[in-house]
């Protein structure tokens, strides 16, 4: 009877042992917001980055065959696992090599291929070499892969703008400044909010921070400090004005991060933070304490001396090497990657980490001006708002004549999670 009974405790022992071991692996999973690992699958060397940013999930690789360097990117949820990529389908088409990544869930990938001794956008083909790239996609959809074809001809009208609803996901909501208000644009439906008795024509201290579309007053800032916040979900609009300390007319935004807005007065060298989601304005940054700057996706307080030259939060730099290598025009650095708009009108995704290791995505002359959120980069040229995204290549979005005159800062993208 003893015997049994110490048997009966011992299993009792060894079934709290794994459940305190399982409990102690949820939490560290619950908690944990980055990894890096390298491993291989079907003769491919992978590395594997993970993190979060704003609340959202992003994967980078670096795939390697004998030759080429391939980069690819996700923000899809995967439960923070490792090795998500579970196989690679390679396809060939004369002397041009394609491969797609499968992830988990058999979620497939976006399409690069080795064109010309260049690493290029499959949805590059579809331009540069279209019986090229309809020859590629039908061995994918041969293997039983879906290759999303978008159309542009499901166009409706909503007063002056033209909208391509097929080319816009679910989740996406394009937001358009219109001096006095703000259309919202989705896929079922488009609406315009006043949200101002006065035309604010410049727009440059405008910015999304989560589902916030936050703005400065600047047309009255002899009567003090105004910052408004429009919840985009909910159609509400506040504002916000008291504040403990003087806010100066020269301020500027010097990022975002976890959802919440940097803010610079350059008068008086201090930093605040806004909350939106908690209607909170609090000062974070002066010349003793130091200033605040979101460096390689991470928070980092930095002294006065390195913080001063900000002006204007947008990611913008201007590297030497890469403006050579590139013959760039614009670079910006976003999430462990540049993009680049060349002066030919190429734009490249390129690897910080080596300026070699590039994407060719597409080509497009004469734009206006650009933005990259996440996977998207939404440009506009002429009178045609365009996003880019390697899932599914240039799509048409707006059409609005004012783009024509009007582009700085009027237009961005905001993705429910």
């Amino acid at each position: 009877m003893k015997l049994k009974k110490k048997y009966v405790n011992r299993i009792k022992f060894i079934i709290l042992v794994i459940v305190i071991i399982l409990l102690l692996m949820f939490i560290i999973k619950l908690f944990k917001k980055e990894h890096n690992i390298n491993y291989e699958i079907d003769n491919y060397n992978i590395s594997e980055k993970f993190y979060i940013k704003d609340k959202n999930h992003y994967y980078n690789f670096v795939i390697k065959d004998n030759k080429n360097d391939y980069i690819f990117s996700t923000n899809k949820k995967f439960n923070k696992d490792k090795k998500i990529i579970k196989k690679i389908v390679q396809e060939k088409v004369k002397k041009t090599t394609c491969i797609m990544p499968v992830y988990k869930k058999n979620i497939n990938g976006n399409i690069l291929c080795n064109y010309d001794n260049n690493i290029v956008s499959i949805y590059y083909l579809k331009t540069s070499n279209e019986d090229l790239y309809n020859k590629i996609v039908k061995l994918y959809k041969k293997d039983g892969y879906k290759i999303d074809n978008y159309n542009n001809d499901n166009v409706y009208k909503y007063k002056k703008l033209s909208i391509y609803k097929n080319n816009i996901d679910n989740k996406q909501t394009y937001t358009l400044w219109n001096y006095k208000g703000l259309y919202l644009v989705n896929n079922k439906e488009t609406t315009y909010n006043k949200l101002l008795d006065e035309d604010k024509y410049e727009n440059e201290l405008a910015i999304l921070v989560g589902k916030y579309y936050v703005f400065i007053d600047t047309n009255n800032r002899y009567k003090g400090f105004k910052l408004y916040y429009y919840d985009i979900e909910k159609d509400k609009l506040k504002d916000f004005s008291k504040t403990e300390d003087k806010i100066d007319d020269d301020i500027y935004f010097s990022g975002t991060y976890n959802n919440k807005l940097y803010i610079y007065d350059k008068h008086f060298k201090k930093q605040y933070i806004f909350d939106p989601y908690k209607a909170k304005f609090k000062k974070v940054g002066d010349k003793v304490k130091g200033f605040y700057l979101v460096k390689n996706n991470k928070l980092e307080l930095v002294d006065y001396y390195e913080f001063k030259d900000i002006i204007y939060f947008n990611n913008k730099i201007n590297n030497e090497k890469i403006n050579k290598l590139y013959n760039s025009k614009e670079v910006y650095l976003l999430d462990n990657y540049y993009y680049i708009y060349s002066n030919d009108g190429y734009f490249y995704k390129v690897d910080m980490n080596n300026i070699k290791r590039s994407i060719t995505l597409f080509k497009l002359d004469n734009i206006s001006s650009f933005i990259i959120r996440d996977n998207n980069i939404i440009i506009s040229k002429e009178s045609g708002l365009y996003n880019y995204n390697l899932d599914k290549g240039l799509l048409n979005i707006i059409d609005y004549e004012e783009l024509n005159y009007n582009y700085n800062n009027i237009f961005d993208l905001y993705e429910k999670n």
